[in-house]
């Protein structure tokens, strides 16, 4: 004899809250993937990543490590940049501002 699974109703407050939870995870999730990116191809701990930093904070964002941040975002969050996004691109803060513009959320 099959069994029968019980469905449970949901309620609209329930789906949005539910929706806010992946929402904030998906949140959290990117920011912990930006912040990999960033201190394994800058050599600096994740501690050293907040959203000041900049270029001019950390010595080993040069012009290659920033091109290879560029490509390592296309790639880990899968969204195409393009050169006025990556000169937009001096600080963490305008990282996040930038992925934002393309759907990533972090």
């Amino acid at each position: 004899m099959p069994t029968r699974c019980a469905v449970r109703p949901t309620s609209p407050a329930s789906l949005r809250q539910d929706h806010e939870m992946d929402t904030l995870t998906d949140r959290a999730e990117n920011q912990i993937r930006l912040q990999r990116t960033l201190a394994g191809i800058l050599g600096v701990p994740p501690s050293a990543i907040d959203d000041s930093a900049s270029p001019q904070t950390i010595s080993s964002w040069d012009s290659l490590n920033h091109l290879n941040l560029v490509m390592a975002f296309e790639q880990e969050f899968a969204v195409s940049l393009s050169v006025d996004d990556a000169l937009e691109m001096r600080s963490v803060g305008h990282i996040r501002a930038v992925l934002a513009q393309h759907g990533v959320d972090c």
